[in-house]
């Protein structure tokens, strides 16, 4: 929905498309910086090497982001499924914070223009095509868990065989 309100003030001349895009950079900044820093620092980073099954885990993720950090952040930034975990796993894992808040800053951006594009182009359609709304609904609805859903299926058929 933030999307579709932003491209909207943008096409109501409200904002340009810059201005908007620097909006959303620093809600998703903040977002980032704030759930990276409860996975540094919070309740369940203090708590974890009290659960011995979370210990294992952790040091994986430790390693993980030592060897690839810089990926995992960029990529898992522009993944909408991942992205709102992204942050406090990479916090959890202690990742390096200047490393953290430099590949989340341009994936962020990557992220925000693809959407803002998508967006803009999604509502074009949706006002040029408006006997198919519920056409173009089911469309965008599985392009955004089809992948999800086959997933979900494919893994039901091979425990099933």
């Amino acid at each position: 929905p933030g999307y579709i309100v932003a491209t909207n003030l943008v096409r109501a001349g409200r904002f340009g498309w810059i201005s908007i895009g620097l909006i959303i950079l620093a809600g998703q900044m903040l977002g980032a910086i704030t759930g990276y820093s409860i996975g540094k620092f919070g309740y369940a980073t203090a708590k974890i090497h009290h659960y011995k099954s979370f210990i294992k885990t952790h040091e994986t993720l430790q390693k993980w982001y030592q060897k690839c950090g810089d990926k995992i952040i960029f990529f898992a930034r522009i993944v909408g499924y991942v992205r709102p975990w992204s942050s406090l796993v990479a916090g959890l894992a202690g990742a390096n914070f200047i490393v953290f808040l430099r590949y989340t800053f341009w994936g962020t951006i990557i992220h925000i223009i693809l959407s803002l594009i998508a967006t803009h182009y999604l509502i074009e359609i949706w006002v040029k095509y408006a006997g198919s709304h519920l056409i173009i609904f089911i469309l965008v609805l599985m392009s955004r868990f089809g992948g999800l859903l086959y997933t979900i299926i494919r893994e039901k058929n091979k425990s099933a065989h």
